[in-house]
Order: structure tokens, then C-alpha cells, then sequence
């Protein structure tokens, strides 16, 4: 069932407005199977998820989110949700945003966070 208990989503709402206040905090977008098991294979479910994550875009900015996998701990290899599975949906989401703004969500954003040094284009 992946019906949402309107209470606590709007809990988790004001919580996440008021982290995106704070200019350094920052957001993985991942182990959404905890959050909603089978996401990846309803129709349904897919677009709560999606929104959710669309959302927690528009507040944070893609300059401080970042996708990720938690693989192989988040993982449902019965019910399709593959790392190619998986990213092909974050791409999806993505899709309609400017490219800079897709290379911060899956590159930037971790690299910058994370202190790695990557060649930038």
C-alpha cells in the first residue's frame, strides 16, 4: 500500500522547507525503496516517488542535490529495479531540466560535496 499518511507527509514537508533554509545542507536522492517498496515497478507509485523527488529538487536547488543508488543495499533485482533501472527513471525526472542543472543532480553536486576533483565541462 503505498498510500501517504497526510499528517506526516506534511511534517516531513515543513521539515525539508526548513533544511532548505540552511545553505549548507545538502541532499542524496536515494534508497527510495524504503520509503515506497516497488516504486520501480507500479506506474502509480513511480509518480509519487517522482514527485517527491521533483520536489525535494525545486526546494533544495540542483546545485545541493545529488542522486545515488545505495546498491547493493537498496536493490529489488525480483521486481526490475536494476542500477540501469534505476537511473533510467532518476534520468526521466530529470529529463526537462537545463543540462547544468542534470550534471550538477548526477556529478556536480557529489563531487563538490565530496571534495573529489573531476574535470568539469
Amino acid at each position: 500500500d503505498h498510500s501517504r499518511d497526510e499528517a506526516a507527509l506534511a511534517v516531513w514537508h515543513r521539515g525539508m522547507r526548513a533544511l532548505a533554509s540552511v545553505p549548507h545542507v545538502h541532499v542524496k536522492l536515494s534508497f527510495l525503496g524504503y520509503t515506497t517498496p516497488g516504486w520501480a515497478r507500479d506506474d502509480a507509485k513511480t509518480q509519487v516517488v517522482r514527485d517527491l523527488v521533483r520536489g525535494v529538487i525545486a526546494l533544495f536547488g540542483a546545485e545541493r542535490c545529488m542522486f545515488a543508488s545505495n546498491f547493493p543495499v537498496d536493490r529489488d533485482p525480483d521486481g526490475g529495479c536494476t542500477a540501469r533501472a534505476m537511473y533510467g527513471h532518476y534520468r526521466a525526472w530529470v529529463a526537462q531540466l537545463p543540462d547544468k542543472d542534470q550534471r550538477a543532480l548526477f556529478r556536480d553536486t557529489a563531487a563538490h560535496f565530496y571534495r573529489i576533483d573531476v574535470e568539469t565541462r
